[in-house]
């Protein structure tokens, strides 16, 4: 076992004195050079480019945070729509005052009170007039309808300022008109 051990270290220590001999280094050099030069020059196609942008698609962590992302921000805009819907809603539900002092009282409220007047019994007027359902949903409806016409008609004043000037310059002269008591 020795004497193998001996031919082992001799075989070794003439392997580490010798040096291998690289012949024709200026030649691998060009190949080289002339290879990375090749790569620079070639165009990629198409499907390399694509597959170049989407290659996150095949890394599954990625893949799944994005798909978590994109659900945290469906659920916020959902939240935030709701939100924004239900200050609509109270906002509609309030009472508005107009500049010239008059207020207009929201659909909702004058159904409430009509139907309080209803369930009750009370009448709306001294002579204890009596309202039937349908008189009062007729009531409501020609209510609203006259609301809707009279919103549009001061957005239509309001949009005109021709026809703003007119009606202020009519309102003023029937202001004048009238006589102080």
């Amino acid at each position: 076992m020795e004497a193998g051990h001996e031919k082992y270290n001799k075989a070794v220590r003439i392997l580490r004195r010798s040096k291998p001999e690289l012949k024709g280094s200026e030649v691998i050099g060009e190949n080289v050079i002339r290879m990375i030069g090749e790569t620079k020059g070639k165009h990629a196609s198409f499907q390399d480019l694509l597959e170049t942008i989407f290659a996150w698609t095949y890394v599954g962590w990625v893949r799944r945070s994005l798909v978590t992302a994109s659900l945290l921000l469906v659920l916020f805009f959902v939240y935030q729509q709701t939100m924004i819907l239900r200050g609509v809603n109270e906002i509609s539900k309030r009472e508005i005052k107009s500049s010239d002092g008059t207020s207009s009282i929201s659909a909702n409220r004058i159904e409430r009170q009509l139907m309080m007047f209803r369930l009750t019994g009370k009448g709306l007027a001294a002579d204890k007039t009596t309202i039937s359902k349908e008189q009062l949903e007729q009531i409501l409806e020609s209510y609203n309808e006259l609301q809707n016409k009279y919103s549009n008609l001061i957005r239509i004043i309001e949009e005109d300022p021709e026809l703003k000037a007119y009606v202020e310059k009519k309102i003023n002269d029937s202001n004048n008109k009238k006589t102080n008591l």
